[in-house]
Formats: C-alpha cells, structure tokens, sequence
C-alpha cells in the first residue's frame, strides 16, 4: 500500500484515535501505548502492565531505593548503600521481566482456542479478517482480547499485518504472538490455502504450556525449602534475642559485630534475589 494512501485511510477511521486521548489529557502519567519503540524501556513497561512513562517509573524507583537505604542505615551504612542499589536494581531490571511473563503466562494459554476458532473460521470461508474477529472473540475478555480487536480494526482499514499487530507484539513478551504473525502473513501471501501452520503452532503451544505446569509444579518444593530455610534464619536470631537480649545487644555495640551483622542481611537479600532469578522461568 502507498504511503499517502494509508495515511489517508489513518485519518478517515474514527476507532484509530488513540483510546487514552482523554485520560492523557487528565493524567500526563499515563503510557502512550501507540507511541512505544520497539526495544525501548516504554515497551518492557507496557509488556509488564505497568502503564506509566519511564520518568514516573525512574522517579518511584528513587523514592523506593532511598526508603529502603534510609531503613537499611538503621543498622549500618554498608547495609544502607548495598539495599539501596539491590532495590533499585531488582526494580529496573527484574521486575518488569518477571511481570511481563506472569502476564504472557495469563494471556498465552488463551492463544490455542484464538487458533481453533481461527481455523474453524477460514475452513469455512470466511476472510481472514472476518476468522480473526471470530478468533479473538473466542478468547476471554482481558488485555489479549482487546488487542486482538484493536489489530483486527487496523488490518480492515487497509494496513498490512505487520503494521496492524504491531502495537500487539509489543503488549505481550514472547515468540507465540510473533508466530501466529508470520502464520497469518503466510497464509494470505499463499492464497488463503495453508492452515497446516496455524494448527501446528496451536499443537506445539499446548504441549509448551503442559511442559511449563510441570517444570511450575517442580519448583514448587523447592520454593518451600527455600522458605523454610529463609525463615529460619530469621527467626533464629530473634529466638536468640527473647531468650539472651545481652548476646544480641553486644552485635549492635561491638563495631565488629555490627559490620557481621550488615553482611549477614546483606548475604540474605543476595539469596532471595539470585532465587527469584532462577525461579523464573522464560520461553
């Protein structure tokens, strides 16, 4: 399609404007979701479902980060500097990949009935964009649902299908939603005689999904040693405290002590980080 063409075709349709045009008017904390580039922080934010500029994200970073080194130099300034940066790191680079795949882990299961409603659909005719509104209407009413739709809208005013499931590869991590793309790419570039993908991409999510419910259900007991161990070496020294206050007191006097102390919490929040990142699971 022309360049001008499309333009033209952005301008006539009227569900095209952004949908948080009036709340952006309101609230300047809001993400401007049409307006995400590809790799940037603002996408890995949107893929979390955490809808707010990177500015605001930075700034209740900050906030948290000094919170907690405020908390931590109650003990020691060591403490105070290592739980700082350990905060804010955790904050800027885990959290939004740990919630992007809570989220893709919600919405990817929902992909393999958008796939059989989709072939059920072009198997008996209907157009390719008629089969994805069906295919999206069988999903669940939620952020992939409404996605889906707003992809469908943008491929009936006449955009290509990489332009119209842009905005859908950014919302949702991972290489399914990638798949069902290049899927349906091939299949109008075919002539609309090729459902042999769809139905093998909807195979091979499955049986990813049932091998992720049991690696999940494996990890189960090792989360709970974990949390038994974590507890303990916490409620050891304050069994410790109730029955001998003057052995625990001697910590915070001695400077020796005290640096023992700040290290000990310092190897503990080390422990709960580095098991977060193992125990998080990517495909």
């Amino acid at each position: 399609m022309e360049e001008s063409k499309r333009l033209e075709l952005l301008r006539a349709m009227p569900y095209l404007v952004d949908e948080h045009a009036h709340s952006k008017r309101l609230f300047k904390w809001k993400l401007d979701l049409n307006a995400i580039v590809q790799g940037s922080f603002e996408e890995k934010l949107a893929q979390a479902g955490i809808n707010v500029p990177k500015e605001v994200y930075f700034g209740a970073v900050l906030i948290i980060a000094m919170l907690c080194g405020y908390l931590g130099a109650l003990v020691g300034k060591f403490l105070a500097l290592f739980s700082a940066a350990l905060v804010a790191y955790y904050l800027i680079t885990c959290l939004p990949l740990e919630l992007s795949q809570r989220r893709r882990r919600k919405m990817v299961p929902q992909l393999p009935s958008f796939l059989d409603a989709l072939i059920a659909s072009l198997s008996t005719g209907y157009s390719i964009d008629a089969a994805l509104l069906q295919g999206a209407q069988a999903m669940t009413k939620g952020v992939l649902h409404d996605e889906f739709e707003h992809a469908v809208n943008l491929l009936k005013s006449g955009m290509s299908i990489d332009e119209s499931f842009k905005r859908l590869r950014q919302r949702v991590t991972g290489r399914e939603v990638i798949s069902i793309v290049t899927a349906i790419d091939l299949f109008t570039s075919m002539g609309g005689r090729m459902l042999d993908p769809f139905e093998r991409l909807g195979k091979k999510i499955r049986e990813q999904e049932r091998a992720l419910e049991r690696a999940y259900r494996d990890l189960v007991q090792i989360k709970q040693a974990f949390i038994i161990i974590g507890g303990l070496s916490i409620v050891a020294p304050v069994a410790v405290y109730l029955m001998q206050p003057g052995y625990m007191e001697s910590a915070f006097d001695d400077p020796f002590g005290a640096v023992l102390m700040q290290v000990s919490i310092m190897i503990e929040l080390t422990c709960i980080f580095v098991f977060r990142r193992m125990t998080n699971l990517k495909v």
